[in-house]
């Protein structure tokens, strides 16, 4: 799954769970639920030559938050951003052991690439319009979830 998606669904989390140790936890949670929903991720390989992806990607994540959390309270904005945060932390991760080579980061990448395809088996990837569709899903419930008739 793209940045955005599992950045909004951590935010809106947020909305519901207003203890941060919860709803970091769910946040979590959350970024490997919705990553073994069948979906299509963008080529990043080589990494370091398509990074710019992962930078629009992220540009649009963050816009699309700051515009649903800038009229929220102070405090509901600090738990959207750490549920926004935490909602994309485990391909953080991913990332640092993409880019750095960490070794003790490797039972990790395997435990998250085997939950990322468990629904998927062929080729590893689902049809681009289903991918599309899902993760659209993601995001336009978690635009309602963060909008203020939903508050």
């Amino acid at each position: 799954m793209m940045i955005t998606p599992h950045v909004l669904v951590g935010a809106a989390l947020a909305t519901r769970i207003s203890n941060p140790f919860a709803l970091v936890f769910f946040a979590v949670v959350s970024h490997f639920v919705i990553d073994m929903i069948p979906h299509h991720d963008y080529d990043i390989n080589p990494l370091k030559k398509k990074f710019y992806k992962i930078f629009i990607d992220g540009a649009i994540a963050a816009a699309s938050l700051w515009y649903f959390i800038a009229p929220m309270p102070f405090e509901q904005q600090a738990l959207c951003a750490l549920g926004g945060f935490f909602g994309i932390f485990p391909d953080g991760l991913w990332m640092l052991h993409r880019l750095f080579g960490w070794k003790f980061l490797g039972p990790y990448v395997n435990f998250h690439y085997k939950l990322h395809w468990l629904l998927i088996r062929d080729n590893n990837k689902a049809h681009p319009a289903i991918g599309f569709a899902t993760q659209a899903i993601a995001v336009v419930l978690s635009f309602y979830a963060l909008s203020p008739l939903f508050l």
